[in-house]
Parts: structure tokens; sequence; C-alpha cells
């Protein structure tokens, strides 16, 4: 592929299922002028690849040549190393999978590396599973990454939440079989906005409550794929899911 890469966005193919129940770049402000160059960073190696989320157009990664690969999560304002057991710092080529959810850096004499992308709700302590953790996971949140996965420790753990959540971006959500999310017999759990993709898998929705409609999930318009999760004491006054 050479030295020279173009930037590619990826689109996600839509399914539809039915079911019943250490090094950090230097933060730069800037802001672009009508028809003038602004620079956004990273400083750490020429830049020779650049790749877009697909989930979350906000995120960016930049591959340098001897700075390794770099994330922004503001549209460049500000910049993190992430070069975690990458043993090469030239990369000449990035591509993030049409899914989203898996970045992959062709580097100079070191061969391919793939990441997996996915913001962690967690720290390891079931304490530490909040509702504003899940909430910065999730679209409109400063971590989110187009997946979200879970570190709440070795016991199954319940986020209540006090707010229906709002899926406007595509997202996937793995609890790992050790997640409920429940609306507190006081709200919806979760909203999917028109054309949007939501992929829930091995996760618990409990306890959602609505008097309009999708206690558990409102999907009216969106795209809702379901593996291997549960729904229960869900209340809804006209539909449930």
């Amino acid at each position: 592929m050479g030295g020279f890469v173009g930037l590619a966005l990826f689109r996600r193919s839509i399914s539809l299922v039915l079911f019943t129940c250490a090094v950090i770049a230097t933060p730069r402000l800037t802001q672009a002028g009508t028809n003038v160059w602004t620079s956004h960073g990273p400083e750490g190696g020429h830049i020779v690849a650049l790749a877009i989320n697909p989930a979350t157009p906000s995120t960016l990664y930049a591959g340098t040549g001897g700075g390794g690969v770099f994330k922004s999560t503001d549209s460049g304002a500000s910049w993190l190393a992430l070069n975690d057991r990458l043993s090469t710092t030239y990369v000449v080529t990035l591509a993030i999978e049409g899914s989203g959810t898996s970045l992959h850096a062709g580097t100079y004499g070191g061969g391919v590396f793939d990441l997996t992308l996915a913001c962690v709700v967690g720290t390891g302590r079931g304490a530490s599973c909040t509702e504003s953790a899940l909430a910065g996971c999730l679209p409109g949140g400063g971590s989110f990454d187009g997946t979200t996965t879970f570190n709440c420790g070795l016991a199954p753990k319940t986020i209540t939440l006090t707010s229906t959540k709002t899926i406007s971006n595509d997202t996937t959500i793995n609890g790992g079989s050790m997640i409920t999310i429940s609306g507190g017999n006081s709200v919806g759990v979760f909203s999917v906005s028109t054309g949007v993709k939501f992929t829930v898998q091995n996760v618990t929705i409990a306890n959602g409550q609505s008097g309009v409609s999708g206690a558990g999930i409102d999907s009216i318009g969106g795209t809702l794929t379901v593996t291997n999760s549960i729904f229960c004491g869900i209340t809804d006054l006209e539909h449930s899911v």
C-alpha cells in the first residue's frame, strides 16, 4: 500500500432482529477559519495516516512515522497516544472496520496490528459502574467509541437509571452476561433514534416503565439487533420491548 494513505469512511450494513422476551500529546485548541489551514496536532511524529470512527465522527486516529498511533475524541482538539503493545511506532496506514469496532494499523517492518475499539464502563469494581459511567460510554458521552463493554468486577452488577438513555449513533453494547440495566420502575431504559442501529449483546434489560412506548428499548424507526439478552419487569401501557 506504500506510504500514501487516503481518508476512508465505512458504513455498516443494516440488520433487524425481532424478538420477544503513555505519551500524551500537548492539547491544542484551535478554531478553523474559512479557507484557512489551522494546526490540530498531534505532536510526536510525521502524520502519514488518518481514520475516522464512523460511529462517532468526532473520534479521529492518526498514524505517524515514529510516534505511533494517536487518538482524539474531540475532532482533533487534543490527542492521546495509543501505543500499548505496538512494537513499532512507524505506522504507514490505518483502517477501521465497517462496524466501527476494530482499528487496524499497518506498520513499516512490523506487520499489521489490530485494536478493538470499545469504551469500558467501570474500573474493575462494582461501585465504579454507575449511571454516569455508562452515559459517558454512550452517544453524547465524552468517551463514546461505538462499542460499550463493562469491567464491574466478578459479581453481577445492576446499573439503575434515572433517565432514559438515547442512542443517537450506531452503538453496540455487550454486558458479558454480567450486567443488568434497569429503569428502576420509573423510566424507559433506551430510546433509539430514527435511522440508528443499536446492537444489544449479553445484557439484561429490566424494570423499564413508560406510559407511551418502548419501556425497555424504544426503537421505532431504528434498527435493533439483540443477542443472548433478557427483558424482564417491563411496564408499557401501549407496547413493550
